[in-house]
């Protein structure tokens, strides 16, 4: 057995020897002797790691400190605010040449060996001169696996059982024993690098702010966030935000003044649903950088789309609008865009006709400016074909409805528009048509099944579009079990759906049903809410699994094919599905509606009028609901008052209080 003096020596005597072969000029210029040259090279750095980890293990052996674990006396004397220096003992020879093996068999395409350099390494038991090191390499190797090797050619981590040979005893003292976490797959292993990293480098983070130890900082700084970002990178893949909202929450002990900590921290909060959290964190994005135009845009973005605090997304988005023009960051465009948004959705919370227009034109002139801003930006197209199709100028919606699919022809939801547009122009055939080729390009897109069904039912009958809603229930129920069968439940179906969500709940052949749409999104929070709490009183009741936007999905299917029925004329068949609606969601307006078209059928109409009744006093602005209402009630009440009552309390404008009148006028 050599002494620890000798294994030191000769660690370093190898790994002079690597070093001199490198920087040592080729005599010729052949490629083999140019290989051969560098297996030498690697042949050395591998014997002066081993001799260099044997030798760091002996000498903590001996000191009493086996396992990286520092002696209590020496840890309580110590108030330094930097992480304890311990690798004195190795020196700077021994560390380069441990971490410049790997990465040398990485240059002479020894993918494979270099993997498997790291995980010799990391395997050694742990000292406390080789902890900075372990959490380099460990970021390395899972640099590694996620950059340069492919999930296909993954060999998994089973480490063998060495046998008595030659040298054995210059080789360093590995883990072993069945108590190990092994990892089988390469998102395990990434995942157990980048802990273990982690771990290490927000232990070893310097918080002291005073000057002198500002390089020391620095280095700790950059150290952890190219862990947080390979995690970034990692998480995201899978759709597990919550974790890293976790790993966030320790790094914020060193985030003070740090811009992209915060940032980071925000995003994540976003993925993961927390959106009020991630105000607060964008708040401090934007103090930190009060000249960065991109928190107030996203903030802006969260209030509107996830929120619903309208005027509070406004203000944002106006500050974002001051801060780039100002300070210009190319986000001009979107800027003007989120603040025509804003205004449209303030338009649709106004009363009276002369601020809604008010909000409507302000609206309308932020889309020509962003338009104008960036003329090949597709979403200002979008926003304006909506808006000429909300005034019903839908020539002038189509055009820009077919600009945005030129500016981006993968654009599903303009494609959907323009099939949506082409129904109000009464050309039912050519949207059908438009329909069916955006289904071979997306078969399992449930809004385009959705409006075909309609448009089914509209040329061909109920009985075609039956089929098609019963395609829609394969498609769910494929989805569902793929979310069961799925290790990550808030994963990818999440986000499929949830841009699905708002659309489901807009019919999608009638435009002038714009104000329900939107107003839809505040009542479906009521309607769960009520949901929810009715469950909650049955405990027999069991627990839905899978996310809550996907069980909305089937609510709308199972609707549909109810309304489907109600046309056939087949009411038990309707009573079913309205059934199976309502143990998803008992308390939704859709579904009151629904039953009382049922008791509308079967002339059963204190029952309709009360079932619209409900729905109207969770969603004040549904069409359907109120027509239906004004309608059922011209059964129970004079001509004259509920005639007046359906004309003064319609809070959709001229053109529905004249359909009212004519509905009126053709039921008495």
């Amino acid at each position: 057995m050599l002494s620890n003096r000798i294994l030191k020596i000769l660690a370093e005597s190898f790994a002079i020897k690597g070093l001199c072969l490198e920087k040592q000029p080729l005599k010729s210029t052949s490629k083999t002797k140019a290989a051969g040259r560098d297996d030498q090279v690697i042949h050395y750095f591998v014997l002066a790691s081993d001799l260099a980890l044997k030798y760091l293990q002996e000498v903590e052996k001996a000191q009493g400190t086996v396992g990286g674990v520092l002696p209590v006396a020496a840890a309580a004397t110590s108030s330094s605010p930097l992480p304890p220096n311990t690798e004195y003992r190795i020196g700077a020879i021994l560390e380069t040449v441990l971490q410049r093996a790997p990465i040398i068999m990485i240059k002479n395409g020894k993918l494979r060996q270099a993997i498997d350099q790291y995980r010799s390494v990391l395997r050694a038991e742990e000292t406390s001169s080789t902890q900075s090191l372990r959490q380099t390499m460990s970021r390395q190797l899972a640099e590694v696996l996620l950059r340069g090797l492919a999930e296909s050619v993954y060999s998994d981590f089973a480490p063998r059982i060495e046998t008595k040979k030659q040298g054995k005893h210059w080789k360093p003292t590995k883990y072993a024993g069945q108590s190990l976490f092994m990892p089988r797959t390469e998102q395990e292993e990434i995942l157990l690098l980048l802990f273990i990293s982690e771990t290490m480098a927000v232990r070893n983070a310097v918080l002291d702010r005073s000057p002198e130890f500002l390089d020391a900082r620095v280095h700790s700084y950059n150290n952890v966030t190219a862990v947080y970002d390979l995690l970034c990178i990692t998480l995201s893949r899978f759709g597990q935000f919550h974790i890293l909202c976790e790993s966030f929450e320790r790094a914020m002990k060193f985030a003070f003044e740090q811009y992209h900590v915060w940032m980071q921290f925000s995003l994540s909060l976003l993925s993961s649903g927390k959106h009020s959290r991630a105000i607060l964190m964008l708040k401090e994005c934007m103090r930190l950088q009060p000249n960065n135009s991109f928190p107030c845009l996203l903030a802006a973005k969260v209030c509107l789309e996830n929120m619903g605090h309208v005027e509070e997304g406004v203000e944002y988005a106006e500050k974002a609008l001051e801060r780039e023009k100002l300070h210009p960051q190319n986000l001009l465009a979107q800027c003007h865009l989120v603040l025509g948004v804003g205004y449209s959705l303030m338009a649709l919370q106004r009363r009276p006709q002369g601020k809604r227009s008010e909000y409507k034109a302000r609206a309308f002139q932020s889309f020509l400016r962003s338009q104008s801003a960036d003329p090949y930006y597709y979403l200002p197209e979008v926003h304006l074909a909506l808006h000429y199709a909300e005034v019903r100028q839908l020539s002038n919606a189509v055009s820009h409805a077919k600009r945005a699919l030129d500016l981006n022809p993968e654009h599903i939801h303009s494609l959907h528009l323009l099939v949506l547009l082409l129904s109000a122009q009464k050309q039912h055939t050519e949207a059908l048509t438009l329909v069916n080729e955006a289904l071979e390009a997306y078969p399992n897109h449930l809004n385009l099944l959705y409006t075909k069904a309609h448009l089914e039912d509209y040329c061909s009958g109920p009985d075609e579009a039956l089929l098609t809603s019963k395609q829609m229930l394969l498609q769910w129920k494929a989805f569902y079990e793929r979310e069961l069968k799925s290790n990550f439940t808030e994963s990818k179906l999440q986000r499929v759906m949830s841009c699905n969500k708002s659309s489901f709940l807009v019919r999608s052949c009638d435009f002038s049903d714009r104000e329900s749409g939107h107003s839809v999104v505040a009542a479906a929070r009521v309607e769960q809410a009520l949901s929810e709490a009715m469950s909650s009183l049955h405990s027999a009741q069991q627990a839905r699994r899978g996310p809550q936007s996907l069980w909305l999905v089937q609510l709308q299917v199972w609707l549909l094919i109810a309304e489907l029925y109600l046309k056939l004329d087949q009411l038990s068949e309707a009573e079913a599905c309205i059934l199976e609606a309502t143990n998803i969601y008992p308390l939704s307006h859709q579904l009151m509606v629904m039953k009382g078209l049922l008791h509308e059928k079967r002339q059963e109409y204190h029952e309709a009028k009360q079932c619209f009744q409900n729905a109207v006093s969770i969603n004040p602005l549904h069409v359907k609901a109120l027509q239906h209402l004004v309608c059922q009630s011209s059964y129970l009440l004079p001509l004259n008052i509920f005639t007046m009552t359906g004309l003064l309390c319609c809070p959709c404008g001229k053109v529905y209080a004249l359909w009212l009148w004519t509905e009126l006028t053709h039921h008495t």
